[in-house]
This record gives structure tokens, C-alpha cells and sequence, in this order.
């Protein structure tokens, strides 16, 4: 027969909380209770109100949630015909109420939200006292067992401003507030103080251990491959290939590119070599993040001196994806052939290009808001491929901690590739061929203050040109000031103010320059013409309409030339989601006037219309429009892509152009053969019957490390890292794979961008990972065959790097049970113990697993991983009843997964 752990020990006492609540202190009322109406109560007779009988036999191990899962854990409930029943005392630590329960659970007292806001619900008396107002309670909504007291869940919505509505088919309970209760508050004090800590830096609080990837002499690439059968009228048909590979050469990291063509032989070939390190370990001092050699681009300088694309060398400690507010961004990359791509801040449409400059991609001077950046690249194949890269961008006042040194150097030949090829046809740019030196300096003298000074020596129009910048970062009230001043050779000077910071919810940044002696600002200035002021400011907000958002940005820019002419520019972009459908809408408007000559204004605009990649259908639609001097249509473009199945796509699209009357057709069409993309692309045009066809084959290859042999895959691999990943069972537990243990198959694993299933073998490649970049690399517990399986650790975090991949492995563990029976000895003998806490401690003090005995004495400790444990009793529930341990429990978990059994004898201390 089991008892109850209170009836053997002295009558005051009582089951503790579980450890770190408060002991008991509210005390049951102790005036006498009033008898039934037409009855007698006898001396120590208990009231005669029935409430809903409880018993083990009733109980469920459910779990218990929060609406959008912000916290869990598991309780005890019992199920009966009338409802399922919620321990109160339970609900009120997960919910963290000050409300306890005595009287062995007949009494419950305490406060919530607010200490005015009183409960007081007394089982022997039959009532509830809410706030100083009591009423008698239902008393087939509460019930006493085994020192708690029990609620229907029905019922917690007339006591707390919660709903919580069981589930017995998945054994769970979702808890809804009304009201923010206090671990409401809680989460939103730790979000703010993540973001706060995000805005500053990487918060370097890891929470995967890191796996180094040791660099190489020379490594299998990552290697991308399309050949190309292209013919129309006046071109002859003719092959071109593109090799596009990345990987470890000379321990860096390269990025190869060639391209060839039957008619022109090698028409393009790029080389970088590189590091980048979020971490800031190249370099041994220099603490450099970042160095670039061979085909390379160089940044743009707050004056004077815009970034350019060429054969150098650059070399910065600067945080990646960090900028200043009053900084612009330069965006480059590698555009195949016949695709086109579409940026986009914030989600909102600000450049769209289909022209490559030496097969990349440019979007120069892109401005940015105050805060967080969002930028997403949009690519879209000539077969209705479609991917998307999204690049983050924390933009601050550029105001350095104190003590902080960043610097920024590069040596490039503008528009110069290093092997000094270009594509047929190739039109030579301004002062190609320039070299260009530079070197940026920011120094944190205080924590509101920043230096920053700066040189420069490079070709222009044929002559050699210098300058030097100096200027202070800091902040006034609540918004972010600059001020740059230049002087260059031949009496060329400038000086540039900035504000920044948001005014209602709204990005502002405004800049004023003016400038002297002829002086050249190519970052302001679109034609290198001296300038003699300039003055720009951006606005960005998100007007919120019900439940839509609408992101607006005005970017409004005055140039004031030398010469006197005068250029004004203005840019309201807009964009809207629906259902799928993405709305962007950009107008632009311009004032050009010079000395003797008319004044021009034109106001023109685009419209583009896109469904989310997702769906079988996905629509793209757009028109150019001019509003000024006279409204008109002048291009009108639509496109529509469809896929039937995992493998087949088809592709149809048609552009009008108005100004010449031209209307283009386009088909196109794709089928994937497991790692090979076969399609086509034509186009043909009326009224002059222009007509061209290209037909491709693409794929990607590289070395999988954990076999040593070569795999190909789907292309575009090449365009960032993978991660060969494998889960095995670690039988011997060294942490390690070793020949023979067996691998587990079907697993999933997956990054915040990508997820990939193992294969049988439980191998599989993982790609899509950045360049340089943290990334947790983590196991799906979930996925793993078998309920007794749970990986060694959950996940690991690697610095992914271009072409290179890691080996990631996952040693599975197999769980054990813990059960056994609590008994207390006494002079009576040893008798079955009901509600003694227990804990699994491991070898460095952590609680592991928790565990109740039951009405007969049994416990379980379910899904324990190989390891050392001692066994406890809660340390309220020993002091508070004066109890221990017979004798020191330390059990021993195999590596087998079976059950071990125990018992566990409990004495009075």
C-alpha cells in the first residue's frame, strides 16, 4: 500500500515547491466552518461539499504551452468525463504568479498582474474571493489532490485573464492571455536587449561551439559549368561555356571565372584570392576582416573618390555588413548569362539590371536608411529561374567605441580586369586604365566621438591627382552629425555636413556640401564635372494600413555645377504586398537647367508587378510610364512562369516598346535530370522579325570529403560554401566517427537559409551557405528513426567560406529510462512513498531530468543520455520535510539504450 510522503512525517508539514520558489507562508483559514443547512455538523467533521474525485488512475503527462510557444514544460492534469482538471499551484509558477498553495490543496492564495488584483479560492469553505469580492465557487470546477489543487480548464478564464484549452488527443495545453503577464514582459526586455546588442556588434554570446575549418594549399572546387548553344539572325550559331569555381588555393579562398566562346576562344577571365574573417583574426595585428587580391573592388570614400571594379588590392578591419548612415553601398557579383536581377531595400524596388559588366552585376551608390537594412537580391534565369540573396546591414551614426581603430586601404587599375581580358565588343570606360590609391582612418577618441581622416592619389583626365579628408563623427540629441573637410591639389577643397536618425518612426539622412578650386566629388557627381554644392537628404518610413504595410522612400538630390547648370532629382519609391502579389512603383522627377539654355522637367515612373517564388504559377508584369511634359505608356512587359512538376518549367513572356513600336516574344523552357538543368530561351521580334535562340546545359561538381569522390549537383553552388554533413551512431561515445559505427539514415539537417535529408547512408551535402559569414549548422532531433535516438549536441557553428566544405558530423546517442520505486524506511518497515522530487545531476552539477514518485512509490526519468549521474532529492522538499537519501545513488547510463532500474529509499533526516 503506498502513502502519501506528508502522512509519514509530522502533521505541519507539507510538499515543498519545487526548488527556488518560496516556502509556504499563507495559512487556510482557521475559523470554523458552517454546517449544511438542516443537518448537524459533528465535532471535526468535515464540510459535506462534494467535489470531482481525483485518482492516479485519471492522471495525464501533458504539456503545456504559451500560445506562440515563447515557453513549455510538462505538468500533470487529470481527465475526467467532466474535463480535464489543471494543477493550479503548477500553472501559477509557469506563468510566474505569486500563488501558492497549502491546506493540502484545499487553499490557494496570492495576487496576479498587480498586487491589488487578489485570489483566494478556499475548498472547505466553497468559495473564491477575486479582488475582495468573494462568491461561492462551482464545486465541479476544483478538486484537492496530493497537496495541489485542481481547476477545470474551462474554469481559469473566471480567475485569470488566460484561456487554456486542452488537447488530450497530442496531450497539450495552450495557455492564451488576455493580458501581458509578466513573462510576456520578460520576453520583450530580452528582444530589446538582443537588439540593442545587435545594433552595437555581433553578439559574440555563441550558441553552437565553433568547428574550425583549416585552410589548404590546394582543394577541389566548387565548380559551376554552362555550355551554351546560341544562333538568330546576323549572329551565326556558335558554343560558349562558363566555368565559374571557388575554393581553397594558396590558403585563401579563390574565385575563378572563365569564359569561352567557338568564335572569339577565351572572351573573360577573372581571378580573386582572398580571406574574410567576421572575427577579425587576419593578418596577426592588423586584425584585418577582410583582403582581396586580383579582380577586385574598392569602396567609396565619404569624399572625393568613388569605389571601382579592377586588378589591386584591398585590405580593411571594418565589421562586415556594417555602414554608416551617410555611407553608400556598392553591390557586385556574378550575373550569368541572360539573367537579370532586381534589388530591393527594405522591400522596396530600388534597381533592376539584365546588363553585365564582365559577367557581374553593379549597383553603384546605393544609398541606405538609419537602422536596419534589408537587401534582397532578386534573380530571375532565362528559363524562370528564380533565387535570392539577402544581405543584412546594421547602419549606424559611424561613431566607434572608444579606443577603436578601423581603417580601410586599396590599390586599383579602374576597370582593368588582371588578365586583361575583355568580352568582344567591350566599350572602353572614362580613364580606364587609372590606378587609384586610397586609405580611410576612424579613430574613437571618446564614446560620442569619432576621427576620421583620409588619402587618396589616382589618375583623372590624364593627369595625377591627390587629396587629404579629415572630419569628426558624433551626435547631437538624438540624431548622428558629421562634418568632412578636403583639400587636394591645385586648390581643390570641399566640406560636407550630415544629420541623421529618425524623426516620428521616419529614416532621415541629410547631407550639404559645398566644394572649391575645381575640386571633383565622383561620389556626388554622375560626370566627374566639378561641383560647387550639393545638398541630398533621404526619407523612409512604413505607412501601416490595418493589417498591410506599405514601405515608402523619398530620395531627393541637388547638384550645383561650376559651370552653373543646375541638376535636381527626386525619387518616391513605394511598395505594397497582397496575398502573393508584390506591388512596386517608383516615380522619378528631374530639373535640368544650365546657362543659356531651356530648362527641362520630366517626371517618369515605373510599375512592376511580381508573385513570391512558392506557388506552380508565379506572374511577373511592368510598365514604364513618362507623367511629364505629356503623360504616356512607353513600355509594357509581362511574363508568366509555370511549373508542372519538380522538373519541368515553361516560360512565356512579351515587351512592348512604344517609342518604336516594337513588340518582342519570348519562350522559354527547362527540365531537370537530377543534377542537370537542360533549356532553351528564344525571342523573336515584330515588325522587323528579329529572332535568336540560346540552348544550355548546366551543372555544378565538386569532391565530397567524406568518400573522396566527385558529386554533381544542381548549378549555382558554386556561388557560396557546403557543409558535408553526416549523423552516426557513436557506439564507443569518443565523440568521433570511427570506421563501422553505424550511420543514421533519413535525418534532416538545415541552416537558417537551407535544409537538406540524409540519404540511407546518412550523408548528405548541404550548400548555400555564405562567404565568410557565421552559420549554425544544426540536426533535426525530430527526423532521427528512432524516439530513443537524440544528437550528442543539437547544433555547431562554422565560418562558411566560398567553395570549401567542412565536414559536420553528429554522433547519436542512444537513450535510456530510469524507473524505480520510492520507499520510506521507518520503524514500521518500508513502505511505497507517493510525490518525492527527484533530480539526475551530471559530473559538472546540471539537473538532467526530473522525476515525481506516483501514489504506488514508482518514477520514471525518461530518455537519459550515456553519462554519470547522482540522484537528489529537491532541496526544498528535503529541508522543508526534514528527509534524505537512505544511502547516495549514482547510476551509470551504457551507450546501449536500456532501461535500467533503481530504488530509491527515503529516511527521515
Amino acid at each position: 500500500m503506498a502513502i502519501a510522503l506528508a502522512s509519514v512525517l509530522p502533521a505541519q508539514a507539507a510538499l515543498a515547491a519545487p526548488e527556488g520558489a518560496s516556502p509556504q507562508t499563507v495559512s487556510p483559514p482557521s475559523q470554523p466552518l458552517p454546517a449544511i443547512p438542516g443537518r448537524v455538523a459533528k465535532p471535526g467533521q468535515a464540510l459535506a461539499i462534494t467535489y470531482p474525485a481525483l485518482s492516479s488512475d485519471d492522471e495525464l503527462i501533458v504539456e503545456i504551452s504559451t500560445e506562440h510557444h515563447e515557453m513549455t514544460d510538462t505538468i500533470t492534469a487529470h481527465g475526467l468525463r467532466g474535463g480535464v482538471y489543471l494543477p493550479f499551484g503548477d500553472l501559477a509558477r509557469f506563468l510566474d504568479l505569486p500563488i501558492q498553495i497549502s491546506d493540502d490543496g484545499h487553499y490557494a492564495s496570492g495576487w496576479f498582474l498587480s498586487p491589488t488584483r487578489t485570489v483566494a479560492i478556499n475548498l472547505r469553505a466553497g468559495t473564491i474571493m477575486l479582488s475582495g469580492r468573494e462568491r461561492p465557487l462551482r464545486k465541479t470546477d476544483f478538486a484537492a489532490f496530493e497537496g495541489e489543487l485542481y481547476i477545470k480548464a474551462e474554469a481559469l478564464a473566471e480567475i485569470l485573464p488566460i484561456s487554456a484549452s486542452a488537447d488530450l488527443r497530442a496531450l497539450s495545453v495552450t495557455v492564451k492571455t488576455r493580458e501581458p503577464f509578466p513573462f510576456q514582459d520578460r520576453l520583450q526586455r530580452e528582444a530589446a536587449r538582443e537588439k540593442l546588442a545587435n545594433t552595437a556588434g555581433r553578439d559574440h554570446q555563441t550558441t553552437y561551439p565553433r568547428q574550425q575549418t583549416p585552410w589548404k594549399a590546394i582543394d577541389a572546387p566548387i565548380t559551376d559549368v554552362e555550355v551554351r548553344a546560341q544562333g538568330g539572325q546576323g549572329r551565326g550559331t556558335h558554343l560558349e561555356t562558363d566555368l565559374r569555381a571557388s575554393g581553397d588555393l594558396a590558403f585563401m579562398t579563390a574565385h575563378l571565372y572563365a569564359g569561352f566562346s567557338s568564335s572569339d576562344a577565351l572572351t573573360g577571365a577573372r581571378l580573386e584570392l582572398g580571406r574574410r574573417d567576421p572575427d577579425a583574426g587576419l593578418l596577426g595585428g592588423l586584425h584585418a576582416t577582410d583582403f582581396e587580391m586580383g579582380d577586385v573592388a574598392s569602396s567609396s570614400q565619404p569624399v572625393g573618390l568613388r569605389g571601382v571594379a579592377g586588378r589591386g588590392i584591398t585590405l580593411t578591419n571594418e565589421p562586415l555588413e556594417h555602414a554608416s548612415a551617410f555611407e553608400t553601398i556598392d553591390f557586385r557579383g556574378d550575373l550569368p548569362t541572360g539573367y537579370e536581377v532586381e534589388l530591393y531595400r527594405n522591400d522596396v524596388l530600388i534597381g533592376s539590371t539584365r546588363n553585365a559588366v564582365n559577367s557581374q552585376y553593379e549597383f553603384i551608390k546605393v544609398p541606405v536608411e538609419f537602422g536596419q537594412n534589408v537587401f534582397r537580391l532578386v534573380f530571375y534565369g532565362p528559363e524562370g529561374q528564380r533565387r535570392e540573396e539577402v544581405r543584412r546591414i546594421n547602419v549606424g551614426d559611424g561613431r566607434l567605441a572608444r579606443g577603436a581603430f578601423v581603417y580601410n586601404l586599396s590599390a586599383v587599375q579602374k576597370d582593368t580586369p588582371l588578365f586583361g581580358l575583355q568580352a568582344p565588343g567591350y566599350l572602353p570606360s572614362i580613364d580606364q586604365g587609372a590606378w587609384r590609391g586610397s586609405l580611410e582612418m576612424q579613430y574613437g577618441l571618446t564614446g560620442g566621438i569619432t576621427t576620421v581622416a583620409g588619402a587618396a592619389l589616382y589618375q583623372g583626365n590624364g593627369t595625377t591627382r591627390w587629396f587629404g579628408s579629415a572630419g569628426l563623427r558624433t551626435g547631437i540629441g538624438r540624431f548622428a552629425a558629421k562634418v568632412d573637410g578636403v583639400m587636394g591639389n591645385g586648390g581643390g577643397r570641399a566640406v560636407e555636413l550630415g544629420l541623421a536618425g529618425r524623426v516620428l518612426g521616419t529614416s532621415l539622412v541629410a547631407t550639404h556640401a559645398r566644394y572649391g578650386g575645381g575640386f571633383i566629388d565622383e561620389v556626388r557627381s554622375p560626370d566627374n564635372k566639378p561641383l560647387s554644392s550639393m545638398t541630398s537628404f533621404n526619407l523612409a518610413n512604413t505607412l501601416h494600413l490595418g493589417s498591410k504595410s506599405v514601405p515608402l522612400s523619398l530620395d531627393v538630390q541637388h547638384l550645383a555645377y561650376v559651370s552653373g547648370q543646375v541638376s535636381d532629382t527626386a525619387t518616391f519609391r513605394q511598395s505594397f504586398t497582397t496575398g502573393r502579389m508584390v506591388m512596386s512603383n517608383a516615380v522619378v522627377h528631374t530639373i535640368q537647367a544650365a546657362p543659356g539654355m531651356v530648362t527641362t522637367r520630366m517626371t517618369s515612373g515605373t510599375f512592376d508587378l511580381s508573385s513570391y517564388a512558392g506557388s506552380h504559377t508565379e506572374y511577373r508584369a511592368g510598365v514604364g510610364y513618362d507623367i511629364g511634359p505629356k503623360p504616356r505608356i512607353s513600355t509594357l512587359s509581362g511574363e508568366v512562369d509555370h511549373t508542372f512538376n519538380s522538373g519541368t518549367s515553361i516560360r512565356t513572356a512579351i515587351t512592348h516598346s512604344f517609342a518604336d513600336n516594337k513588340t518582342t516574344l519570348g519562350l522559354s523552357g527547362g527540365r531537370k535530370f537530377g543534377p542537370f538543368a537542360l533549356s532553351f530561351d528564344s525571342t523573336y521580334t515584330v515588325p522587323t522579325r528579329q529572332f535568336a535562340f540560346t540552348l544550355r546545359l548546366g551543372f555544378s561538381f565538386g569532391r565530397n570529403p567524406l568518400n573522396g569522390r566527385m558529386f554533381t549537383a544542381r548549378p549555382g553552388l558554386s556561388n557560396g560554401g557546403a557543409v558535408a554533413l553526416r549523423a552516426y551512431s557513436d557506439t564507443n561515445g569518443n565523440g568521433r566517427y570511427d570506421k563501422g559505427e553505424p550511420q543514421v539514415g533519413k535525418a534532416t539537417f538545415f541552416t537558417p537559409t537551407q535544409t537538406v535529408t540524409a540519404d540511407d547512408s546518412g550523408t548528405a551535402i548541404l550548400g548555400g551557405t555564405s562567404d565568410g559569414s557565421h552559420t549554425a549548422v544544426r540536426i533535426d532531433g525530430a527526423t532521427l528513426p528512432d524516439i530513443a535516438m537524440a544528437p550528442a549536441r543539437p547544433g555547431v557553428e562554422i565560418v562558411s567560406r566560398a567553395g570549401r566544405i567542412p565536414v559536420v558530423e553528429f554522433a547519436i546517442d542512444q537513450l535510456s529510462d530510469v524507473e524505480g520505486t520510492a520507499v520510506f524506511l521507518d520503524h514500521g518497515g518500508k513502505r511505497a512513498v507517493a510525490g518525492v522530487t527527484l533530480y539526475l545531476v551530471d559530473g559538472k552539477g546540471h539537473r538532467v531530468a526530473r522525476a515525481r514518485s506516483e501514489n504506488d512509490g514508482f518514477l520514471l526519468f525518461e530518455q537519459i543520455r550515456p553519462g554519470t549521474y547522482d540522484m537528489i532529492i529537491d532541496a526544498n522538499q528535503a529541508r522543508n520535510l526534514k528527509i534524505r537519501l537512505h544511502k547516495a545513488i549514482r547510476l551509470t547510463i551504457g551507450r546501449t539504450g536500456k532501461l535500467v532500474r533503481t530504488r530509491v529509499e527515503v529516511v527521515r533526516d
